[in-house]
């Protein structure tokens, strides 16, 4: 860039706006005997550069002119104000997430302690009975989750989620994801379909990695596509990858439920944030399960990502090393 202004005149540099600028500087510069500065940009071997002009004026009523090249200085300058503007945003998705918690744990408390209540009852019927008991136990089970959630995302923004890893056969992991699922009640009550696919031959499905997080990850993303999955099928499995001569595994979770909206794409993967298509209808959770489970999945050294179609179904692949 440098070479391409050396033996320029001032008056040559083609912008009317950047010829202004130096005018009205050069004019303050006789008023005032003060320095001035002013920032341009200007199109070189088309690629837009920055530069700063530093007017000083000397003796006899001259004027000494530099100009520096500032266009890294520009560019860092916007990362950080980027960067800063998430910040921002993330504060303030935070404080409504902590807002909301109040409520969010206080549904479930009430119904724990209400249907207890109910059992009490010596004259209520089996049948309510067992009724009343489900409702326990599924607002036990949302509870836990609400508390593991918000456990979990305290450690991983204070740095302090530390990866257990240790030999397990992913087959044995996943068979036992399949059965928990499969004795859900939720599940039982719906007419999808479990499925499980294992492409990777016995013997080759040993790996070291932290086999808690990792069987996280998948309840994670299975509760997810039960929660939005009427009718149909989920399907979900693993197979061995190679990545440029990098071997992994490759884990998939796949419905045919409600899909993500257009909008819900660009936020379903942040902290504390819902599809906003759903929220009158699955109001329910915290926003933080499918950002916990792409935060473990890159703590255990792989990368997650899904296609979704509204109203088609979603597929959701996440990758961890194999060795």
């Amino acid at each position: 860039a440098e070479n391409d202004l050396i033996g320029k005149y001032i008056q040559n540099i083609p912008s009317q706006d950047i010829s202004v600028s130096f005018e009205k500087a050069i004019h303050s510069i006789k008023k005032n005997q003060t320095k001035e500065y002013f920032e341009y940009p200007m199109e070189i071997k088309k690629k837009t550069h920055y530069f700063e002009a530093s007017l000083i004026p000397i003796f006899q009523s001259q004027i000494i002119v530099f100009i520096v090249d500032i266009t890294q200085q520009k560019s860092t300058e916007k990362k950080l104000e980027i960067a800063k503007e998430k910040a921002i945003q993330a504060d303030k998705l935070k404080t409504a997430f902590l807002a909301n918690m109040s409520h969010e744990i206080r549904s479930p408390m009430n119904s724990i302690l209400g249907f207890a209540e109910l059992l009490e009852d010596g004259e209520i019927t089996p049948d309510e009975r067992l009724k009343y008991t489900s409702i326990i136990k599924t607002s036990g089970n949302h509870l836990m989750t609400l508390i593991s959630d918000i456990i979990d995302i305290s450690k991983i923004e204070a740095g302090q989620l530390a990866i257990k890893s240790n030999k397990c056969i992913l087959q044995d992991l996943i068979n036992d994801v399949f059965e928990l699922f499969r004795a859900r009640d939720e599940y039982k009550k719906k007419q999808s379909v479990l499925v499980l696919e294992q492409s990777v031959p016995p013997g080759k499905d040993v790996v070291t990695t932290d086999s808690i997080r990792l069987k996280q990850v998948l309840i994670n993303l299975l509760g997810n596509s039960l929660k939005f999955t009427e009718r149909g099928g989920i399907e979900f499995g693993y197979a061995l990858m190679n990545n440029n001569g990098d071997e992994l595994i490759q884990f998939f979770v796949k419905d045919t439920g409600r899909g993500i909206s257009k909008k819900g794409k660009s936020l379903v993967l942040e902290r504390f944030t819902q599809d906003p298509s759903y929220l009158d209808t699955f109001s329910e959770g915290t926003g933080l399960g499918l950002s916990i489970s792409k935060e473990l999945v890159e703590l255990l050294g792989g990368k997650m990502w899904f296609n979704s179609k509204e109203g088609i179904g979603s597929q959701f692949y996440f990758t961890i090393p194999n060795h």
